[in-house]
């Protein structure tokens, strides 16, 4: 198994893409990825995420892709505003108030819980990733590279990739 650390910033999408199509000529045969388990419920609240993208383009080319994060729930109120805002009901005002009002304060929030919370003390990210990981097994873990340098001291026998920048 491969433990690929990223820098998941959207301008490096591309790059990440170009280094595994060439790293695994052959396909990737399965891949964790760090996508939160319930994808589908939060697909109509975020924009697509650079991991989403990628997950997309390898499962086309027959990559089986594990959603490897954990869920991340959605407040009741942030659900009925946004499928407000996206009614024919809203006015075009409504619609920016919708965005500036909960879409820039939600991702500050998600940054902020799972980026630094998560990150430096409570580690359950960390945690499900090596639970999904030994459940499935797969031939390569594509992840932030904190996750990573986590990930790599608890599968020793992983080879740790830093994808260079």
């Amino acid at each position: 198994m491969d433990i690929l650390g990223v820098c998941h910033l959207m301008c490096r999408l591309e790059h990440v893409d170009s280094f595994l199509t060439k790293r695994y000529p052959n396909g990737i045969e399965s891949m964790v990825i760090e996508i939160p388990s319930n994808r589908e419920e939060l697909a109509p609240y975020t924009n697509p995420s650079f991991f989403e993208i990628l997950s997309d383009r390898f499962e086309e080319k027959g990559t089986k892709v594990i959603n490897g994060d954990i869920s991340r729930p959605i407040p009741a109120w942030i659900k009925k505003a946004v499928d407000y805002c996206q009614s024919d009901k809203a006015t075009l005002p409504e619609k920016l108030a919708c965005y500036v009002g909960i879409a820039i304060p939600y991702n500050a929030y998600t940054k902020a819980y799972y980026g630094l919370y998560d990150g430096f003390i409570s580690h359950k990210r960390d945690k499900h990733f090596e639970e999904v990981i030994r459940e499935v097994n797969p031939q390569i873990v594509l992840v932030g590279d904190a996750h990573a340098r986590v990930l790599r001291k608890k599968f020793k026998d992983a080879t740790y990739v830093r994808v260079p920048i």
